[in-house]
């Protein structure tokens, strides 16, 4: 049997501990496509959780499909997933976005707990998100807003490396034990309203796009990232390297 050790001086919540430990032991192998884990009552004697908070983290599990529950037998690793069929999407694969500019400054960064329009994209794994608002500059000024909602990561660290993507990313595959598999972007025409127009110098209603990033590991969202870009900057170019046009 694994041995699951949850530390409580630890910032991460106790939920996301054993969330962390079973994905580790299921993805080295410890745990295999098949096996039974232990029942819920024995794992909260072991790490001194609560049934409440062992049930939401297995719940979790549930939902990202590493593990399922079968009625009257126990709960078990999950079977890998058969590659998915066609669904009638178009799916283009391309290098990261990354918008052009030479400074991004640090508006704002927040633990609090989201608006239902933006926690609904996390579930209910949450009570808070980490919020990061920065500004984008260009050589004639603003350009770009955009605004960061992550799990809830260590404080500390996530202030530290709030204006770097690939070192918040990095935070979270290691404070989730995780590792990111895709991600999505989409890109919008919208219009600013009053609040972006100021912090871009612009007027309210022009033009502007809105780019949209996700990031997973599996099915679980890791960030999720909004850029609107004023309409004088818009503009979007995907450089395709040689090896992604002959694949």
């Amino acid at each position: 049997m694994v041995a699951y050790r949850i530390d409580p001086t630890d910032a991460l919540p106790l939920h996301h501990q054993l969330q962390r430990q079973l994905r580790s032991s299921i993805r080295d192998g410890k745990l295999r496509p098949g096996d039974m884990l232990p029942p819920e009552l024995q794992i909260t004697q072991q790490t001194g959780l609560s049934r409440t908070t062992v049930r939401r983290a297995m719940d979790e599990l549930v939902h990202e499909g590493l593990i399922v529950r079968e009625r009257g037998r126990g709960t078990f690793v999950a079977q890998p997933r058969p590659p998915e069929s066609g669904s009638g999407r178009i799916v283009v694969f391309a290098p990261p976005l990354d918008l052009p500019h030479h400074t991004a400054q640090l508006l704002s960064i927040n633990l609090s707990t989201p608006e239902p329009v933006l926690g609904a994209p996390f579930g209910a794994t949450y009570d808070r998100l980490l919020f990061i608002t920065r500004l984008l500059q260009c050589d004639d000024g603003p350009c770009a807003v955009e605004r960061l909602a992550l799990p809830p990561l260590p404080w500390d660290a996530a202030k530290a490396a709030a204006l770097q993507d690939v070192q918040l990313l990095e935070l979270a595959e290691e404070t989730l034990g995780l590792r990111i598999t895709h991600a999505t972007v989409h890109i919008v025409p919208l219009a600013l309203d009053r609040a972006t127009a100021e912090t871009l110098g612009g007027r309210t209603g022009a033009p502007a796009l809105l780019v949209e990033r996700c990031v997973y590991a599996g099915q679980r969202l890791l960030e999720h990232r909004r850029v609107i870009v004023h309409g004088a900057s818009a503009g979007v170019e995907l450089a395709t390297p040689r090896e992604m046009l002959l694949a």
